[in-house]
């Protein structure tokens, strides 16, 4: 059972929980955006605060944790840490649960004094920003990078973008600021998938945008999604195949899952299948999770295609090579044997 909860962003509840909570008689009556159990009763404030200005909030206390001890598989660099420089997202697609009603970025100069900070103090030298769309203002990006490099940082850096997001000249200063590997959200090869989901780009945006990332010196990484309405195994086979004839590096394949608040979610719910996310967290039991509708195959079949195009595209003789030939260091090749053991798990012995 939860005992207590925040709703939403908790810079703002959060200390006024803690100072109630903290007293005697404990009264979080008044408090927005919590719930709580009193007197055998469920009290639950749903108001969602926002903090309007992101470059008020306080850094995060990295002194608490061995930042050398973290890393991910395009880790280039020792000592390393994730970044935010936005909430939310600007863009609509059909599946996301980040469309916040208030989209919010950090000014320039304040995420840079941050990366800075992080690089004096801590002696962090690859940076991992998690923002939904890094590259959703393409002014503010190429500030961004003119300050990297006007205050001589060096460090790596990975970034999440959109594929209608960025041009030649983004791409170039995120490459000359230290940006080594960009992640795109392609999802699907089929046009109309892509309407459906409100992606807004096509194959031949995709095609030129990862082409010339790959021009400059970059790795990329692609996001796929199966499983959408419409979806069939042609469809399906289809866009593995586009995975595998784009120049990608990485590629991440998964299985839509309906979020509550987005607009695939609703879609669901008013195809007969009520509020199913409800029913799923109180019972995420294996029979309980939810069938997709409208693409005449059932999620183990998804799943053994998901499994199949990883085999298919890492298992190649050139991704192997070039991965070999890239390998910088121990604790590397440690990271890339520990995920090719995953994912060899993950593709012949769980489908």
């Amino acid at each position: 059972e939860i005992d207590y909860l925040i709703i939403g962003e908790a810079e703002i509840p959060l200390p006024e929980f803690i100072r109630a909570f903290q007293e005697k008689d404990k009264k979080f009556n008044g408090i927005k955006s919590i719930g709580y159990r009193q007197d055998g009763r469920v009290f639950i404030d749903k108001t969602r605060q926002f903090v309007k200005d992101i470059d008020s909030i306080p850094l995060p206390a990295r002194h608490l944790i061995k930042n050398e001890l973290y890393a991910n598989i395009l880790t280039r660099k020792k000592n390393f840490t994730a970044m935010l420089s936005s909430r939310g997202c600007p863009y609509q697609c059909a599946f996301c649960d980040q469309k916040i009603p208030l989209y919010r970025v950090r000014s320039a100069r304040n995420f840079v004094d941050e990366i800075k900070y992080n690089y004096e103090r801590f002696g962090i030298r690859e940076f991992d920003i998690y923002d939904s769309t890094f590259t959703a203002n393409r002014k503010r990006v190429i500030d961004i990078c003119d300050l990297i490099k006007e205050e001589k940082i060096d460090i790596s850096w990975t970034i999440r973008s959109r594929i209608d997001s960025v041009n030649e000249s983004v791409l170039d200063a995120l490459k000359s600021s230290g940006c080594h590997t960009i992640m795109y959200g392609i999802e699907s090869s089929d046009p109309k998938i892509l309407e459906r989901m409100r992606k807004g780009i096509s194959t031949d945006l995709v095609r030129k945008i990862v082409s010339y990332t790959k021009k400059i010196g970059m790795d990329t990484l692609g996001f796929f999604m199966f499983g959408f309405p419409g979806e069939t195994k042609e469809t399906i086979e289809k866009t593995i195949q586009f995975s595998l004839e784009l120049p990608l590096d990485y590629v991440q394949y998964s299985v839509l899952v309906p979020f509550a608040d987005t607009e695939i979610y609703e879609y669901y719910m008013d195809h007969g299948l009520g509020d199913y996310w409800s029913r799923y967290t109180l019972d995420p039991a294996q029979e309980h999770k939810i069938e997709l509708i409208e693409i005449g195959l059932s999620r183990n079949e998804i799943a053994k295609y998901v499994s199949m195009a990883y085999r298919k595209f890492y298992f190649r003789p050139r991704i192997i090579l070039r991965r070999a030939m890239n390998i910088r260091s121990a604790s590397e090749l440690k990271r890339l044997s520990r995920g090719a053991c995953g994912l060899l798990k993950n593709s012949f012995f769980m489908v």
